[in-house]
């Protein structure tokens, strides 16, 4: 199950998201992925997350595999695409 989504924030994500995100990501009984481009990450670590340095406008894909695959894609990627400051 993935959602690509186009970041709206026009600081990007930063620590305060991230951290909102990967603690969001605890929640779910899934295996959640974030990719940038050709770069993927887990979506439990605020460090990788931060390394693809995504700003504004960049389209993110939000993956998972699992039981609650499908509910986290949905919620998480609605969110990040929705987070404004």
């Amino acid at each position: 199950m993935e959602k690509t989504i186009k970041i709206i924030n026009k600081t990007g994500l930063h620590a305060r998201p991230v951290t909102h995100f990967v603690n969001a990501c605890k929640a779910y009984d899934a295996e959640i992925y974030l990719q940038k481009g050709d770069r993927k990450v887990k979506g439990d670590s605020i460090i990788s997350i931060m390394s693809l340095g995504v700003g504004y406008e960049d389209e993110l894909t939000v993956s998972a595999s699992g039981q609650q695959a499908e509910k986290a894609v949905e919620e998480l990627a609605a969110y990040l695409a929705n987070f404004e400051e």
